[in-house]
């Protein structure tokens, strides 16, 4: 019975542990498809957000990208790649920095290495070359951070500033106009807040005229200053100005620091200035004139003196406007006999301009005083005569008006002489402006530049703006100071130099010689000195092309005469060599039969010569003739002009078929791969054709790829990035080859001698120095062409040939990618 309750124990704990387990099952089962089933919902969530963030950045004006910690792109929004011109494929795995503008990639990877602190973000602001070219970039930066806390990618957002830049420089070209206008005027010059009347700026004829220092005046009002004699006119001219926006000629009295009254006529308007309305005054004071004025009616006698003398002409009319005073002047000046046949009459009468009368009775209304008002009056006789007129109401003792007085000066000599003068100076402005040759105006004493004329900017590759109000010292435009020196001390000695060499440095670091020319001269009352600068670089090199030419012609009567001698003993030597081998060789028969003859073992004698090493003495014979039979060649093609027919030929093409000529060519193969070399083509799809031989120019400009290569594959500080550039363009002779690498460049000595027979910078055995003189004499005697050399160490390398061209324009398109 034990057994059975033991039993039946067990058969009800197996029940309900069976029971437990099915249970747990099922709650198992549907919490693990309630987990999948949130898993799939969150990786739809994931697909919809990653399909709407990919829609958002494909559709984003906005320059989208993303790259490794080493600036290689690993995503690029079409964006992008319109804007770069370049398709996604072409950019993926591609670093950006080589697209960025050289001068900015230092504060790009400045701003770059900000991402490796918190909070990991950079702003920066670069150029970029994009299919419209050079264009401004903002960029915004952000690291996207891995779970250790490295950076794993950059996430950059940019967006295109161009226009904000020219903008921005714009209008800072603008302020420092208006600044060196404000500062440079004669006239007082105040600029000052409107409400509180603090002084902003004041220009240095202000700061004279007022006796206070501008550390004074500035941050401070008007009246802590303490320049009103009676405030009340401020106030009363600021009305004005906030009704109208200006006021001209209002008449105040202001006090100096030594606390004279002085009077003045203020003109201000309101003018914005940092994105804020302030207000621009000019004060002109006629304190003299007034007191002048004053004493002429203090004392008749006097003043019917000074009336009766004076060469001005002074009158009066009442207030009906009739004339009741004229000076003996007046009359003389308008043609009467006598001041009785004028007094009386309406001044209307002797107006010959009725509208200039009525605006200069406006003007003595609102201001009550006229000065310098240019009319024309009319004479006895009708004829009209210009004067400058100041005038102003007389009052009596208790200020009523009782008419118009005033001053006429006869000014039609004065603008004669004015428009004689300015006819002149109209003249040396076009002269100055106008003028092939580079002409500046400086201080004598500092060299500040104060007037340049546009061929003066292209010659140092400076702007206007960057050049004035600066010495050539700032600017570094004197490339060795000894130059600048001899000027100075020619110029102190004898007053004037002429035509002095002297090497100047353009903006752009590169070097150019000019003849210089000044002296010093007087305009008005202050001397300057005129100094003319010519640009003699082509003048020089083509003295160095006629020179090298005339040098190519003497070198190619004596390169024939020398080939010829030479290439007979070396014929022989040649042959003589190859009989040794020849008679030496053991399996050949006769020289079997022969030494059998005479009981000479020639497996013993050929022992004896590889022991002896003959073999290779021979052998080093031949190729030492072969080498020299090539060299023989080269001096007999560079003495003889070639007889090759001339056809309308391409240049492209010739110039293709030397790239690939170069490509498969053994010895670049085995001394640096040319195919390891990036070639870009400039070819403008107009290209002018011109008559040559193919072979001869496809041979030049092997040579020059080959020598581009040659040179550097053996600079140690060779470029990363190997490049030559070849670029096509038409000239006004034919048309212009360039070919330009980015190599070690060549210095000043190498570069006179470089087309010299013989010459070479190459280790033994590597060239034989003929290559380039065989080119230009092809070329220049040839081919009728020009071909020449720019370069400096470190600067890479470039060569120009100039062909002329027969009119006819080329039917290949442009091919400006790089093979």
């Amino acid at each position: 019975m034990t057994t059975g309750i033991l039993f039946l124990f067990g058969f009800v704990s197996l029940s309900l542990a069976l029971v437990a387990t099915m249970v747990w099952n099922r709650r198992l089962h549907r919490t693990i498809q309630t987990m999948a089933d949130d898993l799939e919902g969150s990786r739809r969530a994931s697909a919809e957000r990653e399909d709407k963030y990919r829609l958002l950045v494909e559709h984003q004006t906005d320059l989208v990208v993303k790259v490794d910690v080493e600036g290689r792109f690993q995503y690029v929004s079409p964006t992008y790649c319109r804007v770069f011109g370049r398709s996604e494929e072409e950019l993926l795995g591609m670093a950006f920095m080589p697209l960025v503008f050289e001068d900015d990639r230092q504060s790009t990877q400045e701003a770059m290495q900000s991402l490796f602190v918190p909070p990991h973000t950079a702003y920066m602001e670069q150029r970029a070359m994009t299919v419209s070219g050079w264009r401004w970039l903002a960029w915004n930066d952000s690291a996207i951070l891995g779970p250790g806390g490295e950076i794993e990618a950059i996430i950059g957002v940019g967006r295109d500033i161009s226009e904000r830049k020219q903008a921005e420089e714009l209008l800072r070209q603008s302020e420092e106009r208006f600044a060196k206008a404000f500062h440079s005027s004669p006239a007082p010059l105040i600029i000052s807040d409107i409400a509180s009347g603090r002084f902003i700026d004041v220009n240095a004829r202000w700061v004279d005229m007022l006796g206070h220092a501008k550390e004074e005046q500035i941050g401070r009002t008007s009246k802590e200053v303490g320049i009103w004699a009676d405030p009340r006119q401020r106030d009363e001219a600021i009305q004005i100005l906030r009704k109208d926006g200006f006021f001209k000629e209002f008449p105040i009295e202001f006090l100096t620091k030594t606390g004279e009254i002085r009077s003045a006529l203020w003109s201000a308007e309101i003018i914005i200035l940092q994105d804020r309305e302030v207000m621009l005054s000019l004060i002109l004071d006629y304190t003299e004139r007034k007191r002048a004025e004053e004493a002429l009616r203090k004392s008749e006698k006097l003043y019917r003196s000074v009336i009766d003398n004076i060469h001005d002409v002074f009158y009066r009319t009442d207030a009906k406007g009739r004339l009741v005073m004229v000076s003996p002047s007046g009359v003389r000046l308008l043609a009467y006999e006598h001041a009785e046949e004028m007094l009386g009459r309406s001044n209307e009468e002797f107006w010959f301009d009725p509208a200039a009368r009525q605006a200069f009775l406006e003007r003595i209304q609102r201001d009550g005083f006229v000065a310098d008002f240019e009319v024309v009056l009319k004479r006895k006789d009708g004829e009209p005569v210009l004067v400058a007129t100041s005038s102003g109401f007389y009052r009596d003792e208790e200020g009523m008006v009782l008419g118009v007085e005033g001053i006429f000066r006869d000014i039609t000599e004065r603008k004669r002489t004015e428009e004689r003068l300015r006819q002149s100076e109209d003249k040396f402005s076009r002269l100055f402006k106008l003028s092939p040759d580079a002409i500046s105006l400086s201080d004598p004493q500092s060299g500040l530049l104060l007037e340049i004329n546009d061929a003066y900017a292209d010659v140092t590759g400076y702007e206007s703006a960057e050049l004035l109000g600066k010495t050539s010292v700032e600017l570094g435009l004197f490339v060795n100071p000894q130059s600048r020196r001899r000027v100075v001390e020619e110029l102190e000695r004898i007053g004037h130099v002429k035509n002095m060499e002297v090497e100047f440095r353009r903006k752009n670091g590169s070097h150019v010689l000019c003849s210089v020319s000044g002296q010093f001269i007087t305009i008005g009352q202050e001397r300057f000195l005129l100094s003319v600068i010519r640009d003699v670089t082509e003048l020089r090199r083509m003295q160095e092309m006629m020179i090298q030419t005339e040098k190519m012609v003497s070198v190619g009567g004596i390169a024939a005469g020398i080939a010829h001698e030479i290439n007979n003993p070396l014929g022989i030597i040649v042959q003589t060599a190859q009989n040794l081998v020849q008679r030496t060789r053991p399996d050949f028969q006769k020289n079997i039969e022969v030494a059998q003859s005479i009981g000479l073992d020639m497996a013993l004698l050929e022992k004896y010569m590889q022991a002896r090493k003959i073999l290779p003495f021979v052998q080093d014979m031949q190729a030492a003739a072969l080498r020299a039979a090539d060299i023989i060649r080269h001096m007999l093609d560079f003495s003889r002009r070639s007889e090759s027919r001339r056809t309308s030929c391409a240049v492209p093409a010739i110039v293709d078929r030397a790239v690939a000529l170069a490509q498969s060519d053994y010895d670049l193969k085995k001394s640096f791969d040319f195919k390891r070399i990036r070639i870009v083509k400039e070819y403008p799809p107009d290209l002018t054709r011109v008559e040559c031989t193919e072979t001869e120019l496809e041979q030049v400009f092997l040579n020059l790829l080959r020598n581009a290569a040659q040179a550097m594959s053996m600079d140690e500080s060779a470029s990363v990035d190997p490049r030559i550039v070849i670029r096509l363009s038409n000239a006004a002779s034919g048309v212009r080859c360039e070919f330009e690498d980015n190599g070690p460049g060549i210095s000043a000595e190498v570069r006179r001698r470089v087309f010299e027979p013989f010459y070479t910078t190459k280790p033994p055995g590597i060239g034989t120095g003929l290559g380039l003189s065989v080119s230009y004499f092809i070329v220049t005697s040839g081919h009728g062409g020009k071909m020449w050399v720019e370069s400096a160490p470190g600067a890479g390398t470039r060569f120009i040939i100039e062909l002329p061209g027969n009119g006819l324009r080329s039917e290949e398109g442009p091919d400006a990618n790089p093979a």
